[in-house]
């Protein structure tokens, strides 16, 4: 088996007095394209700020590479930030800003490449999700899917080791959302990255997801760990019924 990249420990998630999430117990392996599940309002993208250092736990532990990312001093956890890569749900692209100059934005911040190298970088991210030819359009300029896959080719940009994707699929007819799972399908085994995705698109979860956490917002913990297909045949009741009618 792989080894653990990140592991989350009795994690207790709140807004203030709210509680979202607690007693998430679960480790990520390496390699995994490992899909968060669960219901509208469970929390699911707030999960994914934890475990990207937007936000500190209210308890619990998250650890990446064995190291505790709270313990860490601020120089320290922002190194191993950005070993990270994160898309989050409308792409988040400066509309001011060319397709290829939003790509190298990470590069001129936290690399020494020269002017021309940061360029080429920028051109390869983007033919690698398939927007060659289109490193001088702007965002308003191309459509949903390709400004998804846009956003994926920044989140790229510094090689990480672990891409974070929050409802990627969100909004794309189901041919779009179809080449998108291929394309994660292709990092996750050419550029060898463990991908995180937040969805709720069924095909999606079974045709990409390895290894999978059920989160419920009724019960405010999880419900499942495991492959998508195993919890299909094996999860409890309200698991499985999502599985199979994406409903709760």
């Amino acid at each position: 088996m792989n080894r653990v990249c990140l592991n989350i420990e009795n994690l207790t998630m709140k807004y203030e007095d709210k509680l979202i999430q607690e007693n998430l117990t679960f480790p990520i392996y390496e390699g995994d394209i490992f899909v968060v599940m669960g219901g509208s309002g469970c929390g699911k993208s707030t999960l994914l700020r934890h475990l990207v250092g937007l936000k500190r736990p209210s308890s619990g532990k998250v650890f990446i590479y064995n190291e505790s990312l709270w313990d860490l001093d601020e120089d320290k956890r922002q190194d191993i930030l950005r070993e990270f890569g994160v898309s989050f749900q409308s792409g988040a692209l400066w509309t001011s800003m060319t397709l290829k100059e939003n790509v190298s934005l990470s590069l001129e911040e936290y690399t020494n490449y020269s002017k021309n190298e940061i360029s080429e970088i920028a051109k390869q991210k983007l033919s690698l999700v398939g927007l060659s030819g289109f490193e001088d359009y702007y965002p308003f300029e191309i459509s949903g899917g390709m400004k998804k896959r846009a956003g994926i080719a920044r989140a790229m940009a510094l090689d990480p080791k672990v891409l974070f994707l929050d409802e990627p699929s969100a909004g794309l007819d189901p041919i779009s959302s179809k080449n998108l799972d291929d394309l994660i399908i292709k990092l996750n085994k050419e550029e060898g990255v463990t991908v995180v995705i937040i969805t709720h698109e069924l095909d999606s979860i079974f045709r990409i997801g390895t290894n999978s956490v059920f989160l419920d917002a009724e019960t405010k913990t999880m419900q499942g760990y495991g492959s998508p297909k195993e919890l299909l045949e094996n999860g409890c009741e309200k698991v499985r019924r999502f599985l199979q009618r994406g409903e709760l």
